[in-house]
């Protein structure tokens, strides 16, 4: 695997889908799971915690997947740049889109320590990366695109 910094922890993804939670058991979703091992190595499947980047970052395919979805669930008022930094942006206020609660990420993911592999699930709404543009009473997401890695 690839070096990450101090404030970084890597984690080997198994699944990572894009749906709704039906309940706290129950949860309906789309894979966005990134698993071309020919182009991203020993990076597929992986995610990265960092205390130092703001929301989640995507990588290409999983972010144009993702994309899609969210302007289903919005009626196309999602605008999302492929653009590292950006996010997504709604129009109108978060507290205009119950979406933001209903909709999310279903994550599994393993943490190898001392020899021991830890299973842990995770459902994320997107209300957790949203907040409220000030500026312009916009509803910025923070689901961002990632660039492709250096060849």
């Amino acid at each position: 695997m690839s070096s990450i910094s101090a404030t970084q922890q890597q984690f080997r993804l198994t699944k990572l889908e894009f749906g709704t939670s039906l309940s706290f058991s129950s949860f309906s979703g789309e894979s966005i799971l990134n698993s071309d091992t020919d182009f991203y190595g020993d990076l597929n499947n992986t995610m990265i915690f960092s205390t130092d980047f703001q929301g989640l970052g995507l990588p290409p395919q999983s972010h144009a997947s993702f994309t899609n979805m969210l302007n289903v669930v919005t009626n196309g008022e999602a605008y999302c740049p492929s653009q590292s930094g950006v996010g997504c942006i709604l129009s109108q206020p978060c507290a205009q889109y119950s979406v933001l609660w209903k909709y999310g990420f279903a994550m599994n993911f393993q943490y190898e320590s001392n020899s021991t592999d830890q299973n842990y699930d995770i459902w994320f709404p997107l209300a957790t990366y949203a907040s409220d543009d000030k500026t312009n009473e916009q509803c910025k997401i923070y689901v961002q695109y990632l660039e492709e890695p250096d060849s």
